[in-house]
Parts: structure tokens; sequence; C-alpha cells
């Protein structure tokens, strides 16, 4: 069946519709590859980086936030502006950051290992990718790690959902309490 007749067959209202969904979730799949090479590298799970991705950009790769400390975050990882001399010694610009979903990827996933470093594999590690290590920041930290908690919980489900998907029902004993441990 070629476009005219698909177009003719959904009605024009429809084929619009398609065409936007495709549009507005094109992103999440060009950068599909961009979590898992970032996850691999950092040995990070890439539904936990998609989870800030999403908490902190809305999945938006043009995002720029500005605080109100004067600093600012940029891109789909929404990277603080405190980075910024570091990555210049790297050749990272703001810039390439703000236009380079995969490079923010790679750059936010590099930031939550330096701190699952200092804090293990942990809920509060999460937490200081936001709110930073400082001691007098916990109570951020702790807010900010439930927002990607939930977001973390609801890809997790949605994966082990489309891995199941044509298997027929899921197996017994396969729960949300089961994907999803409790934090820390």
């Amino acid at each position: 069946m070629d476009l005219t007749h698909l177009i003719c067959r959904l009605g024009r209202a429809r084929w619009l519709l398609a065409c936007g969904l495709a549009l507005a979730f094109s992103p999440l799949l060009a950068h599909a590859d961009c979590f898992e090479a970032a996850g691999k590298k950092y040995a990070i799970d890439p539904l936990m980086l998609r989870a800030i991705a999403a908490v902190e950009s809305s999945m938006n790769s043009r995002a720029l936030h500005h605080n109100g400390n004067g600093s600012e975050d940029v891109g789909l990882m929404q990277i603080n502006s405190m980075h910024f001399p570091y990555l210049a010694q790297r050749g990272i610009t703001r810039a390439r950051l703000k236009k380079d979903a995969c490079l923010s990827v790679m750059v936010g996933a590099e930031i939550l290992a330096g701190f699952i470093a200092r804090f293990g594999y942990t809920w509060r590690a999460v937490g200081a990718y936001n709110a930073g290590g400082g001691q007098a920041r916990e109570g951020l930290r702790e807010r900010y790690a439930a927002r990607v908690v939930r977001r973390y919980r609801s890809l997790v489900l949605h994966a082990a959902a489309v891995r199941m998907e044509g298997r027929g029902r899921p197996k017994r004993g396969v729960s949300h309490a089961s994907l999803c441990p409790h934090p820390d």
C-alpha cells in the first residue's frame, strides 16, 4: 500500500496525529544508543540515565535553565556550568552540550559516575547529580532522588512489559517490588 492509500484509509486527522506522535518521540529513539553507550562506559544502568534525563530536561536536548545562584544547566542532561572549566580542557563547550545530545548523555554519565565513586551505587549518588555532594544539601538530594526513583521504576516496568510482550502472561513472582528494590 502506498502513502496516498494509507492517508486515505487512515483519514487525514489520524495521519497528522500519527506524524505528530512520530516527531514527538523521535528524539527518544534517536538518543537510544547514546544511553546504552554511556551506560556501558560508566557501568550505569541506561534506564537510570534516561530517568535522570527525563527528570532534568523532559528529554529536551536543547533545554536551558538559569539557576538562582547564577549558574545554568544546559542540554539533555542539564549539565551545570560549574563543570564548564573542566569540560573546556577537553574541548567540550556549552554550545556543543546544547547541540549534541549524545555528548550531554556521556558527560552526565561521567558526572554521575563521580558521585557513584563517592557515595556508592545508591540513590544518594543519584541525588548528588542534581544537588551536589555537600552535607547541607541532603534534603535536596533526597527530594531529587525520589523524583528519579519514580521515573526509573516506570521505565523498568515498561521495559519488563515490552520484554514479556508476546510471551503470554507474566511469570509468577515478577512484580513491581522485585523489579524495583527500595532505594538505599
